[in-house]
């Protein structure tokens, strides 16, 4: 299957196939000097798959052909391709090209879709190259020729006088003026009124002990209504050591009535010297367990009653149908009715509601990487989003409303622009191909990062757009490659902060189906309880301590129960199962069988012995089983790679080994 439909090519793995790529007549048209080099990648910039340099048929078309092996090698998806005009092209002897005098890129690149073949490729079967080409990729080609410069051109005509600027910043002061003349003495001023009664001074007096040796000081601080001060008196030096006393009579039990207690409210500074007075932890320091929950709605079993460590909420879009110019489908986005609302609960009737505007709605996008947001089904979005704990809004989508008069498409060959341009730059992810949706078309939108603007790759389509769009207002939306971070309002960060966890059951839900991404303070005692564990191993220890000592009881039991054979008991025998050989008959056994190894063909030719075969393996038996041997004989039992089964021999200490095939 081999079809070309705008800028897609689609075509089946193994097929081979023809294509012309056809200039518009308008444009340039190729000559023999030219080449078409046609490249296939797996995305655009990395390495070419497939590439092609094709010289121009004598009507300017050049002919892409697809061969089966070119084909077969890759694997069912979408790849990317493009094409490039090398005009005056010098080529070497493989026909690649080496120089040129122009190299231009006369179109943006393209998709090709490689299907799965069903059933055995058969190049006989598929082949192409006897057919006519009917399939056609036209291009505009334009080549960049620069003209002889014209002249200057008239004056314009003088413009309206423009509107009266605005006014200036302050002028800095003038220079002093002359001191004037000495004035006359006035009279005396009346008296004034009283004052106010002053506040009545509340003085804090504090000792603190100095180093010994150093001299006694006063400092005082704080202010006139609450004066502080402070004697520093150094501490005196060490006496000699006096003697014991006698011991004294037991004390009583102070009288109730002279125990003194004083509320007290300290300010930060205060309790952190008193924090540091006994040795405790700053509170910055104290450990703070934080969980972190995504979905909606979000249940928590271990939380501690306090402020939110962070809440986020992110938007989505849907869109009941497919949408076409004819029929188009609205597209219904979270927050569209102007708010959302957050809730938290213990899960038995106690709640806080938080309310957050959504004036354009939480759009959102689903796509296939690159999200900012996974829900519980593994869908990435990329969606615009409150982030209440840095107190902004991120929009991360970007709606048009195309009305096909003042917005609207403009037809360029195969493509249909949307005018005007200088759009905010989209988010790709492959080539110009972006992340959007529409309400009135459902073929994939692209991006021109030069001229900043969206278009369609159609032939023949832009009128009915437009048409369809003065109808019925067309939308749409697409990601943006650079969010726009708005700070929220001083009174929705308030109400943020207000907010806190149920201990230790916390469930918190979103409407619209917004996601939600909840951080939270844990309950150290919930999260930290590892008694349980500890319970468990000490369990797991003792059942295998139990099951060791079974095992050596176990084996004890079979060997009292087993008799130790001598070595004539072992060769008499014709059941030995569950018996033991006497300690006497193994070393009989090994002083008879010096050693047994094994080895392999290859190493042992390496080492200069002569093999019967390159490759194979064998197992070699030492001893001095051979009648009147006086230094030691060697056997060999081998196979090679061929199945092919060998027996060796070195008698009496030969260095050769003497081998015959079995």
């Amino acid at each position: 299957m081999f079809r070309v439909s705008g800028n897609q090519i689609s075509i089946t793995a193994g097929d081979t196939a023809l294509m012309a790529i056809c200039p518009d007549e308008t444009g340039y048209v190729p000559t023999a000097n030219d080449r078409a080099i046609f490249t296939v990648r797996e995305r655009p910039k990395r390495r070419a798959l497939i590439e092609k340099t094709i010289a121009p048929e004598a009507d300017g078309r050049f002919v892409v052909c697809f061969e089966s092996e070119d084909t077969a090698r890759l694997k069912p998806r979408e790849y990317v391709w493009d094409v490039r005009l090398a005009i005056q092209a010098n080529v070497d002897e493989n026909g690649e090209v080496t120089d040129a005098e122009q190299i231009i890129t006369p179109c943006p690149p393209g998709i090709l879709f490689v299907m799965a073949a069903i059933g055995e490729l058969s190049s006989a079967a598929n082949n192409g190259f006897g057919q006519p080409v009917n399939q056609t990729l036209r291009i505009r080609f334009e080549k960049l020729m620069q003209g002889p410069r014209g002249e200057p051109g008239r004056d314009g005509a003088k413009g309206d006088k423009g509107d009266p600027g605005a006014k200036g910043d302050k002028g800095d002061p003038g220079a002093p003026g002359a001191r004037g003349e000495k004035g006359e003495k006035g009279d005396p001023g009346r008296d004034g009124s009283p004052g106010a009664t002053g506040a009545t001074p509340r003085f804090t007096v504090t000792a603190v002990t100095g180093e010994a040796g150093t001299a006694a000081s006063v400092t005082q601080s704080g202010t006139a209504e609450n004066p502080m001060v402070e004697f520093t008196i150094p501490q005196g030096m060490k006496g000699d050591t006096g003697e014991k006393g006698e011991k004294g009579d037991p004390g009583k039990d102070a009288p109730q009535e002279v125990v003194l207690y004083t509320a007290q409210t300290l300010d930060d500074a205060q309790k952190a010297q008193a924090r540091k007075n006994i040795g405790a932890a700053d509170e910055a320091l104290q450990i703070v367990l934080v969980g972190s929950e995504t979905g909606n709605p979000i249940a928590v079993d271990d939380a501690f009653a306090a402020p939110l460590r962070g809440l986020t909420v992110y938007g989505k879009s849907t869109q009941d149908g497919t949408p076409s110019p004819d029929s188009p489908v609205p597209i219904v986005s979270a927050g569209d009715g102007g708010s959302v609302a957050v809730t938290l609960s213990d899960g038995n009737g106690k709640t806080q509601t938080l309310a957050l505007p959504t004036p354009n709605g939480l759009p959102g996008i689903p796509v296939r990487s690159s999200g900012n947001y996974t829900d519980q089904n593994g869908q990435q979005w990329v969606c615009d989003e409150i982030d209440l704990e840095r107190g902004v809004k991120v929009q991360r989508v970007y709606k048009v409303d195309v009305d096909g008069e003042n917005v609207k498409f403009a037809q360029s060959g195969a493509y249909a622009n949307l005018t005007p341009s200088g759009l905010p730059i989209a988010l790709r992810y492959t080539g110009q191909i972006t992340y959007a949706a529409s309400t009135f078309t459902s073929l994939s939108w692209l991006y021109n990062e030069t001229g900043q603007f969206l278009f369609l790759v159609k032939d023949n389509i832009s009128d009915q757009l437009n048409a369809s769009c003065k109808k019925q207002l067309g939308k749409i939306y697409y990601a943006l490659a650079n969010p726009i971070e708005t700070p929220l309002t001083p009174a929705e960060i308030a109400a943020y902060k207000a907010l806190t966890t149920y201990a230790p059951d916390t469930v918190v839900q979103a409407s619209d189906g917004v996601g939600i991404k909840l951080g939270y303070q844990r309950d150290v005692n919930i999260a930290t309880n590892w008694k349980p564990t500890v319970d468990r191993l000490n369990t797991d220890v003792n059942q295998l301590k139990s099951n060791v000592n079974q095992l050596k009881t176990d084996v004890n039991a079979k060997i009292n129960q087993s008799d130790a054979l001598t070595l004539e008991e072992i060769l008499a025998s014709t059941n030995l199962s569950k018996k033991v050989a006497s300690a006497e008959a193994v070393k009989v056994i090994k002083n008879d069988v010096r050693t047994l190894k094994q080895g392999n063909f290859y190493t042992e030719q390496n080492k200069g012995n002569t093999m019967p075969a390159e490759y194979g393996g064998f197992v070699r038996i030492s001893g001095q089983s051979w009648p009147g041997s006086f230094v030691g004989d060697t056997y060999y039992l081998g196979v090679d790679a061929d199945s092919i089964a060998y027996s060796g021999a070195q008698i009496n200490g030969a260095k050769q080994v003497t081998w015959k095939t079995l």
